[in-house]
């Protein structure tokens, strides 16, 4: 293993002018290399440990819950949600309100075709955030009020597929959202600093959030917010996670040697773990609207799946998912390497391009 070459890359980031990042790279269970550059809110260096807003990287433990319950009997993924959440039997199509006569899945929650979007300025959806005690629950049973943009199905669409998982997890687990994945996910894998918890010391604990401002080219620091937690007790599975670097770490390396620690934890079977990362936008259609499709993915149950590796070294079935503030995520159970680049800084668009440059350069740098 040589990593001259990821090392020569990651100061470039650093040079970009980049305020925060942090990389490990596991394989076969073991951390091979890691770096990190930034500095906290009182100038010191930012750590591994230090946490930071994980926004759509939380779709990667939503659906390894989700799958979870299949693997227990709790649901099938062709169940009706409105079998769990009674609110989503009639749905409505487009600002016309058309009756959707296709029946909403937990499928096309995962797969990102159930036809919600991440519009926040419909009515109901609207008006729940404004009560700040509403729940998990309740903010998804307020978007089942709302038009869809689609019926179920036809297309993908980017939105609150696995906001809407959470809220069933909660159902059929009988707890709050944040309190089944810290049982079954979060304290088996001794991630101990990722919560949905809000509260003002962790927020004070957080490491600065930036936004990029592509006119001046340049990163700037915002507020310590996160738009995605709609009200206070609302726990967004699909971007409401605080984590940390070592964390998220953690979870890639279980999920990288095919769903078991290294302590013996069974966090997802193989099989289920496949089912993941099996494609599942299956026409030209589905694939026309996925925005990652060009870099040769698909979409599978939460995760992107690559589909085309023609032009990296990444095997077929390599997945994970990215964030808003540019963290990104890569599991790879054919070589057991796993990859998890921290990143906060909304906005930053070339910050993404980064990532397959990353990928491609873990597997030249292991010598696959």
């Amino acid at each position: 293993m040589n990593f001259k070459k990821l090392e020569m890359f990651l100061e470039d980031i650093e040079k970009e002018g980049c305020p925060f990042f942090g990389l490990k790279i596991v394989y076969k269970g073991e951390e091979v290399y890691k770096k990190i550059c930034g500095l906290r809110e009182d100038k010191s260096p930012a750590g591994y440990d230090d946490v930071f807003f994980l926004y759509s990287c939380t779709k990667v433990v939503t659906a390894v819950a989700a799958m979870q319950m299949v693997e227990k009997g709790k649901f099938c993924l062709d169940d009706p949600v409105s079998k769990y959440i009674p609110e989503f039997e009639k749905l409505y199509a487009w600002e016309s309100r058309v009756p959707v006569e296709k029946v909403l899945t937990i499928r096309h929650l995962l797969t990102m075709t159930s036809g919600y979007n991440y519009n926040f300025g419909k009515e109901n959806l609207k008006k729940v955030s404004q009560d700040k005690n509403a729940t998990t629950l309740d903010v998804v049973k307020a978007m089942a009020k709302d038009y869809i943009e689609f019926f179920p199905g036809d297309i993908f669409c980017y939105g609150f597929g696995l906001d809407i998982v959470a809220a069933i997890v909660e159902v059929v687990s009988g707890m709050k959202f944040g309190e089944y994945v810290k049982k079954n996910i979060f304290e088996p894998l001794k991630m101990n600093n990722t919560t949905f918890e809000k509260d003002e010391k962790i927020i004070e604990k957080m490491l600065p959030q930036y936004r990029y401002n592509e006119s001046e080219k340049s990163f700037n620091l915002v507020d310590k917010t996160n738009p995605f937690t709609l009200t206070d007790k609302f726990e967004s599975g699909g971007a409401g996670l605080i984590g940390t670097i070592n964390d998220y770490t953690k979870l890639v390396t279980v999920l990288a040697n095919y769903g078991t620690s290294k302590d013996g934890y069974k966090l997802l079977s193989k099989e289920s773990i496949d089912a993941m990362k099996t494609n599942h936008l299956t026409n030209e259609k589905l694939m026309e609207y996925f925005f990652k499709k060009d870099g040769g993915y698909g979409y599978g149950l939460g995760v992107r799946t690559l589909i085309d590796n023609s032009k990296t070294g990444a095997p077929l079935g390599e997945f994970g998912w990215d964030s808003a503030a540019c963290a990104y995520s890569m599991i790879d159970v054919e070589n057991n390497v796993g990859v998890f680049f921290g990143c906060h800084t909304l906005g930053w668009g070339k910050g993404y391009q980064h990532h397959n440059k990353i990928r491609d350069l873990v597997y030249e740098c292991l010598e696959f």
